[in-house]
């Protein structure tokens, strides 16, 4: 279960573009309330008023016998202007998915994804084995749209900018910056599961 914080209450809206052998490719947009955090404020905020605007009634779509009401808020906010990009997921990347965790793993989150290598950004062994070494495939991609995320990746994105972005050493504490923050991971869910049970193998074969 992931809870946002009440004091700096962080979301987003997640275009999806496509869905494809279990895989998102999604476009991101953070968003918060009219109160940012200092480390979020800086993704190019605006705000939007008009709390407690007239919902779009989606009349295609009907729950309990009644359209869906969509698009009303209850509070003014701010929301990214623009979309996340290939050179911010290439920062992430490089901040917390490059040296062993405090497991020993490294990219326990599964944050960098195979689709990416054909499209966006390359993922290679360092000469001595120690590091992922990660770069982007044209430097044009710099400003496009970031694909290949999931729902979770985009929470996790946004707890480090929570954080204050951080350059991670090898042998920090992944977890209290990724599954802390704006979102809060209070239970054990399938995902974190899956990063216990790859912990766990590679422990056993170490």
């Amino acid at each position: 279960m992931i809870v946002p914080k009440n004091i700096s209450m962080i979301i987003f809206k997640m275009i999806m573009l496509l869905a494809m052998n279990s895989t998102f490719f999604a476009s991101i947009l953070l968003a918060q309330e009219d109160t940012p955090s200092p480390s979020v404020s800086g993704d190019s905020m605006v705000v939007v008023g008009d709390p407690g605007n007239k919902p779009y009634l989606r009349k295609d779509y009907y729950l309990w016998g009644k359209p869906i009401a969509l698009g009303s808020v209850d509070h003014v906010y701010r929301i990214g202007m623009y979309e996340q990009t290939v050179g911010d997921w290439l920062r992430l990347l490089r901040a917390v998915s490059s040296r062993p965790d405090n497991y020993g793993v490294i990219d326990a989150y599964g944050l960098w994804r195979e689709g990416m290598q054909e499209q966006w950004i390359e993922r290679r062994i360092s000469d001595d084995g120690s590091e992922y070494i990660y770069t982007i495939r044209d430097p044009a991609f710099e400003k496009l749209p970031i694909t290949f995320v999931s729902l979770y990746d985009a929470f996790y994105c946004i707890n480090w900018k929570e954080h204050g972005s951080p350059v991670l050493e090898a042998g920090a504490d992944v977890d209290a910056i990724l599954k802390h923050g704006a979102y809060e991971f209070i239970e054990l869910d399938e995902h974190q599961r899956e990063n216990q049970s790859r912990r766990t193998q590679h422990s056993h074969s170490s």
